[in-house]
């Protein structure tokens, strides 16, 4: 009597509203977020590994551990990737080439 007075009646006497009826929906749901994140992960880590610019051989083989191995390969590639290093040549050279000037009033 209880559930009728509540309007859950119909969930009572029907399996629309029970946890099995659901099951496949919720299975899908869950698998649809687990592609998502991995594939917006890995293309993120694609990005990042194009960009190190390292050799072809190196690179290929990331890229594999990456869409390969969808979380453990990305967590592997951010520990593991070279370190950048950014020195720009021509200025380097420009600076080698002339003295340092010191403002005036500075001794």
């Amino acid at each position: 009597m209880l559930l009728a007075e509540a309007g859950l009646s119909e969930c009572a006497r029907d399996a629309a509203c029970s946890a099995d009826f659901n099951r496949p929906f919720y299975i899908a749901f869950a698998l649809l977020v687990l592609f998502s994140v991995w594939i917006t992960v890995s293309a993120f880590a694609t990005v990042d590994i194009i960009s190190h610019r390292l050799d072809l051989q190196r690179s290929a083989i990331w890229l594999t551990v990456v869409w390969i191995l969808p979380i453990i390969g990305v967590v592997a590639w951010m520990l593991g990737k070279p370190t950048r290093r950014v020195v720009d040549s021509c200025d380097e050279d420009v600076h080698e080439s002339r003295p340092r000037r010191v403002p005036r009033g500075i001794d």
